[in-house]
């Protein structure tokens, strides 16, 4: 997909960076730039920085860099076209679409208005005779009339082919039925229903389209408790969350880890769970709840393995700079199972007494270390202070640090010592990797965009200050193209690289970082070429530097060649040399 100059331009005009990315990220002034932590890899200092000058980013912990294009490209999952679409509707930039995207679109389209179409037969079975399995299997679980309809909920009846005879009748094929996952393809050509014999929840998103489905088996024909739909062209499961579009103007975020969970607090007033959907939380999602809530509370199971999500989701909402509180609730595994035990209020006074995720943690390490115990007590200090340590806020690590101090009897003074020494080890720590990186990248040892840098590592550093100075000074390439042309250069990326810029200047332009996006790999590539440019506008240019980095070039490209001719046998120098005759090869002034 080429999208035109002023389209792009419209659009990234439209959306700069730091506000696009700050959806994302918690970002934080620093100077002419923004920082905050890295969506891309896990730390506790940020090294990803925004520059607004260039309307570009750059991590300098994992490498990761781009436009706004190709972020959104990354966090979205999404592809260079969707990402530009997605945009351009934030922007409110018109695109022109070629046949195979108003094709793509089409499809979108017709499986929404299935899903919906869908999503009516489901409820309409539940609340007739051939739903009463579904029915009774609800009412058992304490849900009321109401609730069902609120949510859309459904019942898939226990048969092969009734939602495929349905949507048949309305009009819609088997191939759209595979596509939005609610047919699935049989061995003899056919195609059968993918949910049967099962209670179904709707998964709507946010503008209120009913985008995929949940369900849960009722019978014991299925070992498996729950189907849930794969991605299709209307849905991504990392990316959505159940009941979000009626959680998003409540007070208080509760995210839960099914969706009977969440509908069973919906019905006793806490409004604002939310669920993901058949898969533990992603990123995505946590950064998702952070734009409609600042603080979330969460109710996960409270057996092991609700602990274990528990600490993961902990691990992925710490990013995006909500307030994180954990529910640690007793005599009940799940919140459905404690509001049914012990009513609505109690649930309430457990939910607003509910303590941060330090808190949370904190008991888990009072629970598993016995501080009548010296051990037990040396134990519990230092994960206590890795806990604390890891805090932005001093007012919070002080305030930690004198309740651990509390509980064991260590002076105070000693815990925030400790905390302080872990701190700056920390920080050293991550600006020896950054260092690294920038050494690895520099000598080329891991780079996997161009991966035949590490063994042409002079070649590749002239190259790459070429194209940086080409990029920042589109009038040096007056002087490049009487000394140099792609066949000069030796890697094949930079090449790459070499030839789009190329095609921009040769068009009366400059270039930018958007120009890549479209040919080149959003997260190696760009990245790669992000570092390569990183910081090359404010380098003034030097005309004698780039015919120094020319010449260099030139030396590698014939001492490679002249390598390449010694190990030729007779019958391929032959052919090279028929191919110099030829004009197949440019030959090199030694």
């Amino acid at each position: 997909m080429r999208i035109s100059d002023d389209v792009l331009r419209s659009i990234k005009e439209r959306c700069p960076i730091e506000e696009t990315i700050s959806r994302y990220v918690t970002l934080k002034p620093n100077g002419s730039r923004f920082t905050g932590l890295c969506p891309f890899h896990s730390e506790k200092t940020p090294s990803f920085t925004v520059f607004t000058d260039t309307q570009s980013f750059y991590c300098f912990g994992c490498g990761a860099g781009g436009d706004v294009i190709t972020f959104v490209m990354r966090e979205e999952s999404l592809e260079y076209p969707e990402a530009v679409k997605l945009l351009a509707d934030r922007a409110g930039v018109r695109l022109e679409h070629n046949e195979e995207e108003e094709k793509a679109m089409r499809l979108r389209s017709r499986v929404l208005a299935m899903n919906k179409e869908a999503a009516r037969f489901f409820h309409d079975t539940l609340v007739s005779e051939a739903g009463k399995r579904g029915m009774d299997y609800l009412r058992a679980r304490g849900l009321k009339k109401s609730t069902i309809t609120h949510f859309g909920i459904g019942y898939a009846p226990d048969s092969w082919d009734a939602l495929t005879n349905h949507l048949k009748s309305k009009g819609y094929s088997e191939s759209e039925m595979i596509a939005g996952f609610l047919a699935s393809k049989g061995k003899n050509g056919g195609c059968y229903d993918t949910f049967r014999d099962r209670v179904i929840f709707p998964i709507i998103d946010i503008t209120g389209r009913v985008v995929a489905f949940g369900g849960r088996r009722v019978g014991d024909k299925d070992p498996r408790k729950y189907i849930n739909s794969s991605n299709t062209p209307v849905y991504r499961k990392g990316q959505t969350v159940f009941a979000l579009n009626f959680a998003k103007g409540a007070d208080k975020l509760v995210l839960t880890e099914g969706y009977l969970d969440t509908v069973s607090l919906h019905e006793a007033g806490f409004t604002g769970a939310v669920a993901t959907c058949g898969t533990a939380i992603t990123s995505e999602q946590a950064r998702l709840l952070a734009r409609y809530f600042d603080e979330v509370t969460i109710a996960y199971d409270s057996d092991d393995a609700g602990r274990t999500a528990t600490s993961k989701a902990i691990e992925l909402f710490k990013p995006t700079g909500i307030s994180i509180n954990v529910l640690d609730y007793k005599g009940a595994k799940d919140p459905d199972e404690f509001i049914r035990r012990y009513g609505a209020d109690a649930f309430g006074a457990l939910l607003y007494d509910s303590g941060s995720y330090v808190d949370y943690r904190l008991e888990l390490l009072k629970r598993d270390n016995d501080l009548t115990k010296p051990d037990g007590k040396v134990r519990f200090v230092n994960a206590a202070v890795e806990l604390v340590a890891a805090e932005d806020s001093a007012l919070k690590r002080e305030v930690y640090a004198s309740q651990v101090a509390e509980l064991t009897g260590v002076d105070v003074k000693t815990v925030l010592g400790e905390i302080d020494r872990l701190r700056k080890r920390e920080g050293a720590r991550e600006r020896k990797n950054e260092q690294r990186q920038r050494i690895r990248a520099s000598f080329g040892s891991d780079d996997k965009a161009n991966p035949e840098k590490r063994n042409n590592l002079r070649a590749a550093r002239a190259e790459e200050e070429i194209v940086r100075c080409l990029f920042a000074n589109p009038s040096a390439y007056d002087i490049i193209k009487a000394e140099l042309t792609d066949s000069d250069f030796v890697t094949e990326f930079n090449r790459r690289i070499f030839d789009c810029i190329v095609g921009v200047v040769s068009d009366g332009k400059a270039p930018a970082l958007a120009d890549f996006n479209a040919d080149f790999d959003p997260v190696r590539e760009m990245s790669a070429i992000t570092r390569i440019m990183l910081d090359a506008d404010k380098e003034p240019f030097d005309a004698a530097a780039l015919k120094k980095a020319i010449s260099a070039l030139k030396a590698e490209k014939g001492r490679l060649t002249r390598d390449n001719i010694k190990e030729m046998s007779p019958e391929e120098l032959k052919a090279y040399i028929s191919g110099l005759k030829k004009g197949g090869a440019s030959s090199q002034k030694e």
